[in-house]
């Protein structure tokens, strides 16, 4: 099989339809490419939908609600020689798989391709995706008005999961998506690791799409909100762990995210942030006060989370519990709590 196309979808009855019509309409061999619905345990009739209307998409059930384990569950049950992640609510363009696999075929160095994706045609929602001054990401043209100013086939330093084109070969070598950022920037994470890799990132223009922009997640944006900035932060802790300190307290996961969202999933996400960190970051005199720094903003946004957060710190993170206990604090009484976790596990 040449070429794998996986949908994760989470109640988008609406959209897709539209999107599998447009994929039947591919100038590609039909018998070169299959296509795959990993479902994230909708509540509406999707399923149903698509069964009864597509009998020629394979559809299979996630255990969980997780967009990024959804396309791993794809990849490993797909079998083809390229891969592509495109969300639901999109339509594309005829040549838009025609155009990707091309790229691939052309240059064996590329890693992946992305596409051009419209928001609201002839505004753009992303041509790739970049870096902005305060070290977070955005897409490429958003909002702009298309003039072709962005056309051709080039290297990128980012690519959208929204509509790309991954080759099997390069996601053997870097790995499958981490499942701990869940959905958004999960993009970035990937881009990250395939550049370190020695892979190429390309946009081909000549790929289209057009997007309907959080169609499926459009009644949760709270949901939107805290993961697209809890994420931010994993990437900077997993990719750029020196300048981690210095944009937590900053971010909008920290300003409005932390008292807002559940204290169970909160407490499991900030361990794995900082488990990112110190995993990434070189031992230096700077980790000390850098930690302090974020453990004092911590306990200025929450007194009565701070007890919880240490001891599911002990249960679940060892590596970072013994990292932080050889450290040295300037806050008072922090020190001398990790010390006594610390002793109460080895008993």
């Amino acid at each position: 099989m040449k070429c794998s196309v996986i949908l994760v979808s989470w109640n988008c009855v609406e959209f897709i339809g539209s999107c599998l019509d447009s994929l039947s309409n591919q100038n590609f061999p039909w018998d070169k490419f299959e296509v795959f619905l990993i479902d994230n345990g909708s509540s509406d009739e999707s399923v149903e939908f698509v069964k009864q209307h597509y009998p020629w998409v394979r559809v299979l059930n996630n255990t969980e609600n997780n967009y990024a384990g959804a396309n791993n569950l794809g990849v490993e049950k797909s079998s083809g020689e390229f891969i592509s992640f495109l969300n639901p609510d999109t339509k594309v363009d005829p040549d838009w798989l025609k155009e990707l696999v091309e790229t691939l075929d052309s240059n064996p160095k590329v890693g992946v391709v992305t596409s051009k994706i419209y928001e609201n045609e002839p505004h753009l929602f992303a041509v790739g995706m970049r870096e902005t001054d305060d070290l977070d990401w955005e897409p490429i043209g958003n909002g702009e008005k298309d003039n072709c100013q962005y056309d051709g086939v080039y290297t990128v330093k980012y690519i959208n999961h929204c509509s790309c084109l991954y080759r099997r070969e390069c996601l053997d070598k870097v790995g499958l998506l981490d499942t701990n950022f869940m959905m958004y920037h999960e993009d970035v994470d990937m881009s990250l690791r395939v550049r370190r890799a020695g892979w190429q990132l390309m946009v081909n223009t000549n790929s289209i799409v057009y997007h309907q922009v959080h169609g499926s997640i459009e009644k949760s944006k709270h949901m939107f909100n805290y993961y697209i900035d809890r994420n931010r932060l994993y990437v900077i802790a997993k990719h750029f762990p020196r300048q981690f300190a210095e944009n937590f307290s900053t971010s909008r996961f920290y300003r409005y995210g932390y008292e807002d969202h559940s204290g169970d999933s909160l407490q499991r996400d900030l361990i794995v942030l900082f488990d990112y960190w110190l995993k990434e970051r070189d031992s230096s005199s700077n980790l000390s006060s850098e930690f302090a720094l974020i453990l004092r903003k911590l306990k200025e946004r929450s007194h009565d989370r701070l007890d919880q957060f240490e001891t599911d710190l002990k249960l679940k993170s060892e590596g970072f519990l013994k990292a932080i206990c050889q450290l040295e604090f300037d806050m008072e009484g922090v020190k001398q709590k990790l010390v006594e976790i610390k002793r109460k596990t080895e008993i």
